[in-house]
């Protein structure tokens, strides 16, 4: 079965109990006919509460941006949950899905079908705008992201981000220069409202925290050719250029350095890190080219091992390093285990209640990073609920080295 056309109900079930030996029956249309092995994992806990449906906001099928990876990897990681992690407290997850197409109406328009069909939970997989947060706020229902995008999603109360992916870019590109001497990098950031207003907020105050001068230059969505922008960047003579941006303008981005030849060191942040992206650009663009990400993509440890066995499984022509598939896969696992201990109803009170009181929840994919959502992860930024992002050195267009592990929550302290 095509997994990239999503995960069958099926599928989902043998998943659930692969421990039992449940192999599907079925292949669709094209399909091989040789059925996938059950999943080599350790026993877990199959959830038998009564099911608990959590809604699900992504991104998908808009002109703009579509990112139906965030999707799968989520179904993935629900399969998972309720076969081996007891669900949710007990209860089996149905998600409830809404996809948006990239306009702040039709975000809005999922977050009040969210509060039509009283979910108690929402969980986002990548939107674009954050019409949705004072929606789903107003309402009292906790809205959980893998990666805070904008300031919205950063300090409001009941918006809980696991992971800083965008900040957590910024400030690791400051620290990191400041570690190695430099003295200025170029900073080129996608020209969306969602990115823009988190530039305009953190990138002063961290890098003058850190020593570092910045040049920030914008790019528009969609720029074919970005020559003009990464010349106007290397004419300030930066120690280092920074990109974040959606897959189509991470290719051009990197084509551009291509084309113009440049050496100084290239740290990519989001999606940039995407086999599709990689793939697609001279092999000169990524000589000297790293990736400041909230997840590893270096294959090693167990929940790397877990991921890969069910994605096998699945689907064997999927990227077990995909960014989208595993933070759609993150954010499921994270709250499985934040919710480990739920008794009573789950209600959007009990539920905000319980993920807020989690302490140091192991983050899929972190490196020993953790998830504490209280609120004092980092300093001005209570949503958000880990202060540490990834740096990789990207060693070929699936092949990356980690680095380090970057704790940036001091260059937020006032």
């Amino acid at each position: 079965m095509s997994f990239r056309r999503m995960i069958s109900a099926a599928s989902l079930a043998c998943l659930a109990a692969v421990a039992a030996g449940c192999t599907s029956g079925s292949a669709a249309s094209g399909a091989s006919n040789v059925t996938p092995k059950p999943a080599s994992l350790p026993p877990g806990q199959r959830a038998t509460g009564t099911p608990l449906k959590v809604g699900y906001i992504n991104e998908q099928g808009g002109t703009t941006f579509s990112t139906p990876e965030y999707t799968e990897g989520a179904d993935l990681a629900v399969g998972y949950v309720n076969g081996y992690l007891n669900g949710f407290g007990g209860h089996p997850v149905q998600l409830v899905p809404c996809y948006t197409d990239g306009t702040p109406a039709s975000s809005a328009a999922c977050a009040s079908q969210m509060v039509d069909d009283k979910v108690p939970l929402v969980i986002q997989g990548q939107d674009s705008n954050t019409a949705s947060v004072p929606i789903l706020a107003k309402a009292g229902i906790p809205y959980v992201v893998p990666n805070g995008v904008g300031p919205s999603e950063s300090d409001t109360p009941g918006v809980f981000a696991l992971t800083v992916n965008l900040t957590g870019g910024i400030a690791g590109m400051a620290e990191y220069a400041a570690d190695r001497g430099w003295k200025k990098v170029a900073l080129l950031a996608l020209d969306l409202p969602s990115e823009s207003q988190s530039f305009q907020q953190f990138t002063g105050p961290v890098y003058a925290k850190a020593g570092v001068r910045y040049q920030l230059i914008y790019v528009p969505p969609g720029t074919p050719d970005q020559t003009p922008q990464v010349s106007a960047a290397m004419a300030g003579h930066p120690d280092a250029l920074l990109f974040t941006g959606d897959t189509n303008t991470c290719a051009s981005f990197l084509k551009a350095v291509a084309a113009l030849g440049v050496t100084t060191p290239v740290f990519l942040v989001g999606s940039c890190s995407d086999k599709s992206v990689l793939a697609s650009v001279p092999a000169t663009a990524l000589e000297n080219a790293y990736t400041l990400s909230s997840v590893d993509l270096s294959n090693t440890g167990t929940d790397d091992q877990t991921f890969e066995t069910l994605l096998r499984q699945q689907d064997p022509s999927a990227d077990p390093q995909s960014l989208r598939l595993r933070l759609g896969y993150l954010s499921v696992v994270t709250l499985a285990r934040a919710l480990k201990g739920l008794t009573g109803d789950p209600t959007a009170e009990s539920l905000m209640n319980a993920i807020r009181s989690a302490k140091d929840v192991p983050l899929p994919f972190g490196k020993g990073a953790v998830a504490t959502c209280n609120g004092t992860a980092i300093p001005g930024q209570p949503s958000v609920c880990s202060p540490d992002i990834l740096l990789l050195r990207i060693q070929g267009p699936d092949k990356f080295a980690f680095m380090n592990v970057f704790n940036v929550a001091s260059l937020f302290a006032s």
